[in-house]
């Protein structure tokens, strides 16, 4: 290999360490502990050391300065501006359609969100299986790589997709763990206390965390009398729901963070375009704005009380795609599809957001759903428009990947 290859490939090694590193305070929200964000990055790190030097073993020199004669064309960079602000209108009206919805129409049958729902996780499903699974397949299999990815072995995709969705799953389980145990101590922190103390006595019924069990019970539809049971069963009752509460609000923390990996790339791929720049956009934004409404659903499944810190998630997520949009605009013309780098790059990116996504929606969304006894109970006509619903998800997000 020459000298000049290897300097470029060092520099961009190093652009895509200080990128992930920055992107660190992006992808994953500020409640989410400082252990479990430097595990997720260091694992995003090593899956790129490990595939970049595999990359450029034998890296093809007419792929280096291949797209060179691309960038001749008229780059339109008025228009790309215009296109940061399309998108984050679009993407931030789709994420508070639900929201609004919910405000307006306050006492809607509750099938109208569980449809909302299963469209939404549809428009999950389909975007990791159409929209970004292919796309890191297409990355990792390109004739721009070495022979470690083109020859020997070359299903790095599913590699890559298979060990997000473990090691998510290992995220998962653990944090659980930990807040399961967290409760235990709690209640039996209650259980010997003096019920004076706690609060539990005929004339007060103060709970873990300063939330008062009655209270809870009613926010979730439970209250069955549990208060006459006594302190060591309103505790154990209401740590169940605390429990069942922050599962969920992992799931949403993991949801985002595989829609945040992905729709910063689709804003970079979407800032350097140059040819069908315009279908690609109207194609994001109708990616963007139903995948809004899915993300917004699952977020007020999870039944956050703190309603800044939904609209800083939703907030978040409308600007990830203008970030890239920003991010492509300003490296076009240094910009290679064709460097190993950078083909690394978007491809374990893509790989991992779509095993997050896949085991998210599945695991998270819905089989809970489709399995819970309200599900089970309801008419047939109804569990039907809730299948439909689904399937409509699926089936547009579907029918976009012809165009992105």
């Amino acid at each position: 290999l020459s000298q000049r290859p290897s300097e470029q490939a060092a520099t961009h090694d190093t652009r895509v360490v200080h990128f992930l590193l920055w992107s660190d305070t992006l992808l994953y929200p500020p409640t989410m502990a400082p252990t479990s964000r430097i595990s997720a990055t260091s694992f995003l790190l090593f899956l790129l050391g490990v595939a970049t030097c595999y990359a450029h073993g034998e890296i093809k020199g007419e792929c280096i300065h291949e797209d060179h004669e691309e960038h001749e064309h008229e780059y339109d960079r008025p228009m790309r501006i215009g296109a940061v602000f399309i998108v984050l209108v679009t993407s931030f009206a789709g994420a508070l359609f639900p929201l609004i919805t919910q405000r307006a129409w306050p006492n809607l049958d509750t099938i109208y969100f569980s449809c909302g729902k299963l469209f939404g996780a549809g428009v999950i499903l389909s975007t990791a299986f159409v929209h970004m699974f292919p796309v890191a397949n297409r990355y990792l299999t390109s004739p721009c790589l070495s022979d470690a990815f083109i020859k020997d072995f070359t299903a790095y995709a599913g590699l890559f997709a298979l060990l997000a969705i473990v090691f998510v799953h290992f995220f998962q389980v653990a944090a659980s763990v930990m807040v399961q145990d967290q409760l235990r101590a709690k209640r039996a922190a209650v259980r010997w206390a003096d019920p004076v103390q706690v609060g539990l006595n005929n004339n007060s019924s103060k709970a873990v965390d300063g939330q008062t069990i009655e209270s809870a019970i009613d926010q979730h539809g439970h209250g069955h009398g549990l208060h006459q049971h006594g302190a060591a069963d309103s505790g154990h009752s209401h740590a169940l729901i605390f429990d069942a509460r922050v599962e969920k609000r992992v799931g949403v923390y993991i949801l985002e963070a595989g829609i945040a990996s992905h729709s910063i790339i689709i804003g970079i791929a979407l800032g350097v375009e140059e040819e069908a720049f315009r279908t690609l956009l109207i194609a994001i934004v109708f990616h963007q704005f139903f995948e809004g409404i899915a993300l917004s659903t699952v977020i007020l499944e999870s039944q956050m009380r703190s309603k800044i810190f939904i609209f800083l998630m939703l907030l978040f997520y409308s600007l990830t795609t203008p970030t890239g949009v920003a991010i492509g605009i300003g490296i076009h013309e240094s910009y290679s599809d064709t460097d190993p780098t950078t083909l690394i790059t978007q491809g374990v990116l893509d790989s991992v957001a779509a095993g997050i996504l896949i085991y998210d929606s599945i695991v998270n969304i819905i089989t809970p759903h489709f399995a819970c006894p309200e599900f089970r109970s309801t008419t047939n006509i109804r569990r039907f428009i809730q299948f439909l619903s689904f399937w409509l998800g699926v089936t547009l997000m579907s029918i976009l990947g012809i165009w992105a």
